[in-house]
């Protein structure tokens, strides 16, 4: 499991340099594709994104279970970034901390399926 605190963190992920790309693409979207205002804005939500491994979903803590379900049933959007993986976004409080989850195509967490069946595809 990763957890990263910025959207430029985005870059250290196991993925493709394509992946990454593109999630960065994403998550600075809202912040007119500036990395240092998307930044900025995380730091001031204290919004971080987890990357759920597969080999991992058998030992997720309680903490973590309790927010997959919060996203399952509060998800803002769910993206597909390609055949493989999927990002979605829940808002924790009304301060707009957020908590990103991507996770890949193969994810079993209750609620993984719901997700990936209400995916869009990614704007770039």
């Amino acid at each position: 499991m990763h957890i990263i605190q910025s959207p430029a963190d985005a870059f250290c992920l196991p993925v493709s340099p394509v992946q990454q790309l593109q999630l960065v693409n994403e998550l600075t979207e809202c912040a007119d594709s500036s990395l240092t205002v998307a930044t900025t804005l995380w730091e001031e939500t204290r919004t971080q994104l987890l990357y759920l491994l597969p080999s991992e979903e058998e030992h997720l803590s309680e903490e973590l279970t309790t927010y997959l379900h919060h996203l399952t049933c509060n998800a803002e959007y769910v993206i597909r970034l390609d055949d493989s993986l999927f990002l979605a976004l829940t808002i924790l409080s009304d301060s707009g901390q957020g908590f990103y989850l991507l996770f890949p195509f193969s994810a079993t967490f209750t609620g993984a399926a719901e997700l990936i069946a209400m995916a869009e595809p990614s704007g770039f």
